[in-house]
Protein backbone atom coordinates (compact mmCIF):
# COMPACT_ATOMS: atom_id res chain seq x y z
CA UNK A 1 0.00 0.00 0.00
CA UNK A 2 1.20 2.97 -0.65
CA UNK A 3 1.50 5.65 2.31
CA UNK A 4 0.40 2.77 4.80
CA UNK A 5 4.79 1.82 5.60
CA UNK A 6 5.68 5.48 5.73
CA UNK A 7 2.97 6.44 8.03
CA UNK A 8 3.02 3.14 10.20
CA UNK A 9 0.43 1.55 8.90
CA UNK A 10 0.22 -2.27 9.54
CA UNK A 11 -0.17 -3.94 6.06
CA UNK A 12 -3.09 -5.86 7.47
CA UNK A 13 -5.23 -2.73 8.25
CA UNK A 14 -3.82 -0.93 5.27
CA UNK A 15 -5.47 -4.21 3.09
CA UNK A 16 -8.81 -3.65 5.08
CA UNK A 17 -9.33 -0.03 4.12
CA UNK A 18 -8.20 -0.85 0.64
CA UNK A 19 -10.95 -3.40 0.56
CA UNK A 20 -13.72 -1.40 1.69
CA UNK A 21 -12.27 1.17 -0.81
CA UNK A 22 -12.79 -1.24 -3.44
CA UNK A 23 -16.34 -2.23 -2.29
CA UNK A 24 -17.81 1.85 -2.14
CA UNK A 25 -16.72 2.36 -5.64
CA UNK A 26 -18.53 -0.92 -6.50
CA UNK A 27 -21.72 0.16 -4.32
CA UNK A 28 -21.36 3.57 -5.42
CA UNK A 29 -24.65 3.52 -7.39
CA UNK A 30 -27.90 4.84 -6.34
CA UNK A 31 -29.40 2.27 -5.22
CA UNK A 32 -26.06 1.39 -3.14
CA UNK A 33 -26.37 4.66 -1.45
CA UNK A 34 -28.06 3.02 1.95
CA UNK A 35 -25.45 0.43 1.58
CA UNK A 36 -22.77 3.27 1.51
CA UNK A 37 -24.81 5.18 4.34
CA UNK A 38 -24.57 2.08 6.38
CA UNK A 39 -20.98 0.86 5.94
CA UNK A 40 -19.66 4.65 6.82
CA UNK A 41 -21.67 4.21 10.33
CA UNK A 42 -19.97 1.02 10.67
CA UNK A 43 -16.64 2.06 9.96
CA UNK A 44 -17.43 5.38 12.01
CA UNK A 45 -18.13 3.41 15.15
CA UNK A 46 -15.49 0.97 14.57
CA UNK A 47 -12.55 3.76 14.21
CA UNK A 48 -14.18 5.50 17.30
CA UNK A 49 -13.97 2.63 19.45
CA UNK A 50 -10.94 1.50 18.97
CA UNK A 51 -8.84 4.80 17.27
CA UNK A 52 -10.44 7.08 19.62
CA UNK A 53 -7.64 9.48 19.49
CA UNK A 54 -6.87 9.42 16.48
CA UNK A 55 -10.49 9.49 15.26
CA UNK A 56 -11.18 12.54 17.48
CA UNK A 57 -8.12 14.33 16.06
CA UNK A 58 -8.98 14.08 12.59
CA UNK A 59 -13.10 15.24 13.18
CA UNK A 60 -11.19 18.66 14.52
CA UNK A 61 -8.67 19.32 11.78
CA UNK A 62 -10.96 18.62 9.19
CA UNK A 63 -13.56 21.21 10.63
CA UNK A 64 -11.10 23.60 12.39
CA UNK A 65 -12.47 26.52 10.78
CA UNK A 66 -15.93 25.67 11.91
CA UNK A 67 -15.44 26.57 16.05
CA UNK A 68 -18.93 25.49 16.79
CA UNK A 69 -18.16 21.69 16.11
CA UNK A 70 -14.68 22.03 16.96
CA UNK A 71 -16.19 22.82 20.19
CA UNK A 72 -18.52 19.57 20.43
CA UNK A 73 -16.05 17.11 19.58
CA UNK A 74 -13.94 19.13 22.54
CA UNK A 75 -16.79 18.62 24.63
CA UNK A 76 -16.77 14.74 23.28
CA UNK A 77 -13.28 14.81 23.81
CA UNK A 78 -13.44 15.32 27.59
CA UNK A 79 -16.53 12.99 27.69
CA UNK A 80 -14.37 10.45 26.43
CA UNK A 81 -11.32 11.26 28.89
CA UNK A 82 -8.74 12.54 25.95
CA UNK A 83 -6.82 15.65 26.61
CA UNK A 84 -7.03 18.34 23.60
CA UNK A 85 -4.48 20.85 23.41
CA UNK A 86 -4.45 24.02 22.18
CA UNK A 87 -3.39 24.67 18.39
CA UNK A 88 0.06 25.28 17.85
Amino acid sequence: MNGAGENNIPEAIANQISMIGKHLRVTASPRGTPRITALSWVQTGYLKAHYPVEYMTALMSVSKNEIEKVALYAADCRRMSIQVLPRM
